[in-house]
């Protein structure tokens, strides 16, 4: 409701996710919807309200700039990847701008892309070797992440 309250106020849609922000607290949510239940001082409400706001314009943010950061990817290394390297890749564009909690291991990439694990090795190899993931770790510690960070825009120090 209150989405389509900012909808109705602005006069146009808003690119914002209030639902994913309050998602993200539940706990906090429910606390002071509760503390507002039993008074009828509002100001608790209102400051959590808008800092909500605000937590959901910086979540939408993100998620432009990663949808930008995942075009500028793709367009630069698309043609680079071979079929098994781009479905790991789309898995972990799934995820969103996390990525893979703690990396993508090579045990990992073999049940993603269904390859032994002399393919994985080579596969992981040329994408690190390409810049296309970075590597950390050693041995069976050893993760690997997308290299987005050239693709995301500058921020902004004004931004909120």
């Amino acid at each position: 409701m209150a989405e389509k309250a900012l909808f109705q106020g602005q006069g146009s849609p808003t690119l914002i996710s209030l639902f994913s922000a309050i998602s993200d607290r539940k706990k906090d949510y429910y606390r002071i919807l509760a503390l507002q239940n039993k008074k009828n001082e509002v100001t608790a409400w209102l400051t959590y309200f808008g800092k909500t706001v605000i937590d959901a314009q910086r979540q939408t943010i993100k998620q432009i700039d990663f949808i930008i950061a995942k075009a500028k990817f793709f367009k630069a290394y698309d043609a680079l990847l071979n079929p098994r390297q781009k479905k790991a890749v789309l898995r972990i564009f799934r995820e969103g701008p996390k990525g893979f909690e703690g990396g993508l291991s090579a045990k990992n990439y073999q049940r993603l892309v269904k390859t032994p694990s002399a393919t994985a090795t080579r596969d992981l190899r040329d994408l690190v070797e390409k810049g296309i993931f970075t590597r950390t770790g050693k041995l069976k510690t050893t993760r690997y992440n997308l290299n987005l960070a050239s693709f995301y825009p500058v921020i902004s120090s004004e931004r909120p």
